[in-house]
């Protein structure tokens, strides 16, 4: 089994320099249908066997696209949602990237795991609906050759794929961002999932 970790094209969000972490109507830009169209050629070459996603606006419309390409149909879960970013949620990154940096140096830095920002998600909570979804999967197509997609968000991936990729590190997955489009593609290995490539990197 492989599974490809997939960063949502770029969103109008993206563009407006925003968080969006709930039902805030940001769909994809132009670019951004053509980015899905560019990763959904790619990917046909790959046997994708199951395609999940976050079921906001932009990971919809991505996996959508992906769904016409590869033929077959896209599943959504709130496992792959993003965090939710409480009462910061459509302001901008300038005004108010200060408030969630503070949380996430809480979470990854003093291990105080129950912070959050006010109304929002603590690590805790994305543990709890990020790990089993993740099991399942492991559970599921573990020993076979299948390649499973996931389309999910950046802060997503930031705080969480370092707890379950034993060769990646916190401070690398804090200062890796993925950009549009871009996969962690991670495999079975000696009892857990290690990362064979993190955007452009690769591990193996």
């Amino acid at each position: 089994m492989k599974l490809y970790f997939v960063r949502h094209s770029e969103s109008e969000a993206d563009v407006e320099r925003i968080y969006s972490s709930r039902d805030l109507p940001h769909a994809l830009t132009p670019a951004g249908r053509q980015q899905a169209q560019t990763l959904a050629r790619h990917l046909k070459g790959q046997k994708i066997h199951a395609l999940y996603h976050s079921p906001l606006q932009r990971a919809v419309e991505t996996a959508e696209i992906l769904s016409d390409v590869l033929d077959i149909p896209n599943k959504p879960t709130q496992a792959l949602r993003e965090i939710d970013f409480g009462i910061i949620d459509g302001k901008s990154y300038r005004k108010s990237a200060p408030r969630y940096e503070k949380v996430l140096r809480d979470w990854t830095e003093l291990t105080y795991w129950e912070s959050s920002i006010e109304g929002g998600e603590s690590f805790l909570d994305i543990k709890d609906r990020f790990l089993p979804f993740i099991d399942r999967l492991v559970d599921e197509y573990g020993d076979t050759r299948s390649n499973i997609v996931l389309v999910g968000h950046t802060e997503l991936y930031r705080c969480i794929l370092s707890l379950i990729l034993d060769n990646i590190s916190v401070q690398y997955a804090l200062t890796h961002r993925i950009a549009p489009t871009e996969a962690v593609v991670a495999e079975p290995r000696d009892g857990g999932l290690a990362c064979l490539s993190w955007g452009p990197v690769r591990f193996e």
